[in-house]
């Protein structure tokens, strides 16, 4: 069975989901699949854009995996 999502909740996910570890792209769709929700990747990285966009997520090259992982940002902080 395959669970609607909408891209508000599909956000939320992603941001539990990346809030454990970084990840890269891959990683996260797995892991959302393995939640029961099965969607297609284009609503994903549109979703992930946006995150990164908004500077929520940030994407960090891992030259070991050739991959680029998903993270949340860390805000600066001015003191």
């Amino acid at each position: 069975m395959h669970e609607e999502i909408s891209e508000a909740e599909l956000e939320k996910l992603v941001l539990e989901i990346i809030g454990t570890s970084a990840l890269s792209f891959d990683e996260l769709r797995e892991r959302i699949e393995d939640r029961g929700v099965y969607l297609d990747g284009r609503v994903l990285r549109r979703v992930v854009a946006e995150l990164v966009r908004r500077g929520v997520l940030c994407k960090t090259p891992f030259p070991e995996r050739r991959k680029l992982l998903l993270h949340l940002c860390t805000p600066s902080r001015n003191t």
